[in-house]
């Protein structure tokens, strides 16, 4: 599914969006990553809201985002409130949805010029 028209202003800017793939840019990734206003951090190991830790917000902290939107995947999953502690003890605001509206939202807050971060979920690629 492409996400956005060919427009080259932000090297952040998600084209694109798969089941087991994401495209940023010109670049494909196969693996949950983090995007900060800076970088996207790729091999993000996360496959599942399950599999976060406080520790895992380190990037997003250190970037100074306001907001974080949060791809759980095909269906919206919430994580423990002690799993997302340290963004809120920090004031950054968490924004759960499904990979795909958080791919959409994300682009329009980065295109509004906001303060945004991503952690976007994808599929495992040895799941059935």
């Amino acid at each position: 599914m492409q996400l956005t028209r060919d427009d080259k202003s932000s090297p952040l800017l998600i084209r694109g969006l798969g089941d087991r793939e994401i495209k940023i840019a010109e670049q494909t990734y196969r693996s949950s990553v983090l995007i900060t206003s800076q970088s996207v951090l790729d091999d993000w190991p996360v496959k599942s809201v399950a599999d976060i830790t406080p520790e895992l917000w380190t990037p997003i902290l250190n970037d100074g985002a306001k907001i974080l939107i949060l791809g759980t995947g095909a269906a919206i999953a919430f994580p423990k409130p002690e799993q997302t502690a340290p963004l809120a003890q920090r004031g950054v605001g968490v924004e759960v949805m499904d990979t795909a509206a958080a791919c959409r939202t994300f682009n329009v807050l980065l295109a509004e010029g906001r303060e945004v971060a991503a952690a976007i979920i994808l599929a495992a690629a040895d799941r059935a």
